[in-house]
Order: C-alpha cells, then sequence, then structure tokens
C-alpha cells in the first residue's frame, strides 16, 4: 500500500498533489502542490521513498505534540478549575446559611418568648 501525502505545508491542501520525477539514474523525485505552487525536490530511490521524505516534517511534529501536551494541560486545569468553582458555590451557600442563623440568634423574631 503507498503511502498517502500529508497535506502542503503552505496550503494544507492534499488534492493538488502530485509526485514528479527526472532522470533514470539517481532520479530527483519531487511533491508539486499544483493549488499553491509549493514545490518539494529530494534524492531518492523510489516514488514512496520521495513521499516519505516529503512527509517527515520534524519541527511541525514537533509543534503537534507541544499543541497536544498543552491541550491536555488545559483540559485538565480546567476540570480543576470547575471543580474549584464548584466548591466555592458550595461554600458561598453554606456562608450564607450561617449568616442567616447568626442573624437570627442576633435578632429574634419579635414577640417569641425565649
Amino acid at each position: 500500500m503507498s503511502e498517502e501525502l500529508k497535506p502542503c505545508p503552505f496550503c494544507n491542501r492534499t488534492d493538488n498533489l502530485r509526485v514528479l520525477s527526472e532522470g533514470q539514474i539517481n532520479a530527483v523525485f519531487g511533491v508539486v502542490c499544483y493549488h499553491c505552487g509549493c514545490q518539494f525536490h529530494c534524492r531518492a530511490d523510489s516514488e514512496a521513498d520521495a513521499k516519505i521524505a516529503f512527509n517527515t516534517r520534524p519541527i511541525e511534529d514537533a509543534l503537534r505534540a507541544e499543541i497536544d501536551q498543552l491541550k491536555h494541560m488545559y483540559a485538565t486545569q480546567y476540570g480543576e478549575l470547575a471543580a474549584v468553582n464548584k466548591i466555592n458555590g458550595e461554600l458561598k451557600h453554606q456562608i450564607a446559611n450561617l449568616q442567616q442563623r447568626i442573624s437570627f440568634l442576633e435578632h429574634p423574631a419579635v414577640g417569641v418568648e425565649g
């Protein structure tokens, strides 16, 4: 099964990518995006090797890994923040109840004998 090409690094399209070759010995393969004009050339033994070379993007892969890590950190912190907000709401409710009880004890209703 042949390897699929990643999207063009400039326009992010896949529909107009083509693998081309020049020469028979020491062929130079290239991937051309006919949408934006991006051209990638490499020495490769086969079209499959040229596809692997085109798809190898260490900086992009590192950035994607960092984005995934940041998304995970955000989700974790957002979950923790939601838990803190829930506890905060419960504490506010308890404080309001205690303030109401204190007010009742400090100012008993008129006409009630104690």
